[in-house]
């Protein structure tokens, strides 16, 4: 059976796939390509399902009933972007660039920079990825800190890693392959997460952690470093700035008042510390459930101080400047992006900009759109591969704001929950479906044919640049996809026909890894060549010059709980619920409970429970999670019915109508919390 090696283009990862085609050239099966160095993913794996499944939307719909009402007509897709454009520019006519509001799901490097293109060309600063809620706090917070993007690699040097609310188990499995080759070399890793998990069985240091009080952790052992001397004291010396207000700002988190705070053992803290800061070189791995809070920007900041303090920052093994890209890869470039067309003046018209505390990275959130359309400044909208109804907070209000604009438009595989208010569904074509290329690391670059020819769907860059060419700018845009992809060739010396012929430009063979740079020696790249422990600048506008510790509010006697979340190892995000050969693995979504809140309600495993806070309600299935945190809950992130018909509701089990959006919100990066906050749990009485 013939095999052809495929790029997936899911998620920003982009792993490559190993296809088999049957005698016809068709796809038949998919495995992860190992001898690429690709480890495991559902969503990719399970593209035939995905492409073929009978749920899929094949051709372009146009609402004609009442909004999500379920009434469509199939259209053509000369109508669709017919309908599409005159919506838009209506909205261009009438309120300029400032009326519109663009939304990207999870980043997708390539159909993520041709959308930006758009953007950046028309002028319209409302526009948003997840990156409030995704790692934005912690790459910006390392800038900040360090002057570079951090790069946590683990390597043969590594002795000590830290996974601090990261569960790559789940979601990096690239990254617990390291970490077992870490252990297996002798190293320890410690996991800072109130949930059970892979991660903690191979841990040799479990840290069950009160949700939401990550930050008090850190301040402990910051304390704990200093107070012990297993500083880098050489590198402080030389580099640091604002050691003595990270003093003063530890100093109050004594050992036994972090482990009153945080509900951790008094020793469990203390081995933790010494391990990371004495057994180096040593990694911080955060993950998303830092990045999920008011506070999120300064838990980043924590760990940025701490990897300062141990001196894990520089050396190998440790946190690194990042590699930069290929000069053959224009992905991340003003040249496809058009980023210098876009200028400060134009950001500055973004709705929500004066609550946007960060001076280096104002961006905005969810929370603050639907403000914007409530106040009639956005008046319609184009989703790229996104469900902001279930993965922004508080999903009831979401879903019920974003059907007020006068127009919405969606381009994805199925109708998501957001697609079934949209007035208009794009159907996007999986990355087996049309042609492409992929730019590797060592500068080569990789022909994909399209393995399935007849459908109906487009890619996203297919759309997007049509959209481009029909809203006046044609000039910006390209006359169709081979135009396309022979723009992003330019200066390869090779064209489109010669790639699809050798299928393959060999690069310089020179993998790009970070490296240790000399910072240590010669001076960080900040303004004055200094760590900034502190930031002065950021007193004024966020009272956060140093991080400290603000506790979320207190359980009580109505909401006895509290409540994080988690990813399923089986979906990615809100996808996959469709996939037989995904929901199978987890056919509802599934709440780890804590022990005591278990026994309190009378819960026993596979029951379902109720979760209620002053926002909303979910239902899910119940796991009774051992050793977690007392009166904890972890809800399954991103779940939605899509069987559900008639009085079912689509979004009952999804934990975002627990979220609010109007309080607990971040300053410094726009986040919502969504984790430690106050619920009650109690048992819902349901047959099966």
């Amino acid at each position: 059976m013939q095999m052809q090696t495929m790029t997936c283009r899911f998620c920003d990862r982009e792993c490559h796939m190993a296809v088999s085609l049957d005698a016809a050239g068709r796809p038949a099966a998919i495995r992860p390509a190992h001898e690429e160095g690709t480890i495991s993913c559902p969503t990719g794996l399970h593209a035939l399902e995905l492409m073929n499944h009978a749920q899929r939307v094949k051709h372009p719909l146009r609402r004609v009933g009442p909004r999500g009402s379920g009434q469509w007509e199939e259209i053509s897709w000369d109508e669709a972007f017919d309908l599409a454009a005159q919506e838009l520019q209506k909205t261009l006519d009438q309120m300029g660039p400032e009326g519109l509001l663009f939304i990207k799901g999870f980043n997708k490097p390539l159909q993520s920079a041709v959308f930006d293109r758009l953007a950046n060309l028309l002028g319209v600063p409302n526009r948003l990825g997840a990156g409030n809620m995704c790692h934005q706090a912690q790459a910006q917070s390392f800038v900040d800190t360090f002057g570079f993007p951090a790069d946590r690699r683990i390597t043969a040097e590594t002795r000590t890693v830290v996974l601090w609310g990261s569960n790559p188990s789940n979601t990096m499995r690239w990254v617990q392959r390291d970490i077992a080759e870490m252990k297996r070399a002798g190293g320890r890793l410690v996991v800072v997460d109130p949930l059970p998990t892979r991660m903690t069985e191979l841990a040799d240091l479990w840290l069950p952690i009160r949700p939401g009080t990550d930050m008090a952790l850190a301040l402990g052992w910051m304390r704990l470093i200093l107070e012990e001397g297993w500083e880098d004291a050489d590198l402080l010396s030389r580099w640091a700035s604002g050691l003595e207000d990270i003093r003063k700002a530890c100093a109050p988190y004594t050992l036994e008042y972090t482990a009153a705070l945080t509900g951790l053992a008094p020793a469990q803290i203390r081995q933790g510390a010494e391990w990371f800061a004495c057994a180096k070189p040593g990694i911080l791995f955060g993950g998303n459930a830092l990045d999920h809070n008011w506070d999120s920007y300064q838990k980043g900041r924590c760990l940025a101080i701490l990897l300062a303090l141990t001196g894990n920052v520089d050396v190998p093994g440790a946190a690194l400047h990042a590699a930069p890209p290929s000069g053959r890869n224009p992905i991340r470039t003003p040249r496809l992006t058009c980023a210098d067309r876009f200028s400060a003046a134009q950001r500055e018209r973004m709705w929500g900009w004066d609550r946007a505390l960060l001076p280096t990275a104002r961006q905005t959130s969810g929370q603050a759109m639907l403000q914007g359309i409530e106040a009639g400044k956005l008046r319609a909208g184009w989703v790229v591969g996104g469900d902001p109804v279930v993965m922004w907070a508080d999903s009831r209000r979401t879903q019920s704001v974003l059907q007020s604009l006068d127009f919405l438009m969606v381009q994805d595989f199925f109708l998501t929950p957001t697609a079934q208010v949209a007035d208009l569904v794009l159907p996007v074509a999986t990355y087996l479906e049309y042609e492409n290329l992929f730019f590797e690391g060592d500068g080569s670059i990789q022909h994909r044919p399209a393995l399935v020819s007849g459908s109906d769907a487009r890619s996203d860059m297919d759309i997007i640049n049509e959209m481009g060419k029909r809203l006046g700018l044609a000039d910006a845009f390209w006359p169709d996809m081979d135009g396309f992809w022979n723009f992003l060739l330019e200066g390869s010396g090779v064209t489109l026909e010669e790639l699809r012929t050798a299928g393959r430009l060999e690069g310089d063979g020179t993998k790009r890894q970070p490296a240790p740079r000399g910072y240590r020696q010669c001076g960080f790249p900040t303004a004055d060549g200094k760590i900034h422990l502190a930031l002065p600048e950021l007193e004024e506008q966020s009272g956060g010059s140093v991080p400290r510790y603000r506790p979320l509010p207190d359980p009580d006697e109505a909401y006895p709980d509290r409540c994080t979340n988690y990813k399923s190892p089986f979906f990615f995000h809100s996808a996959g619920r469709q996939m037989p050969g995904q929901r199978t693995r987890q056919p509802d979504p599934v709440a780890y409970v804590s022990e005591d809140v278990a026994a309190r309600e009378e819960l026993r495993e596979g029951d379902w429970a109720r979760i209620t806070t002053p926002t909303g309600e979910t239902c899910q299935r119940v796991h009774i999670g051992l050793g977690m945190p007392a009166g904890t809950i972890a809800l399954a992130i991103g779940w939605w019915d899509t069987d559900a018909a008639g009085e079912r509701d689509v979004l009952a089990g999804n934990c975002n109508n627990l979220t609010s959006d109007q309080t607990l919100l971040g300053g410094e990066i726009q986040a919502f919390s969504c984790r430690g906050i106050p619920c009650r749990v109690t048992k819902e009485e349901r047959v099966d």
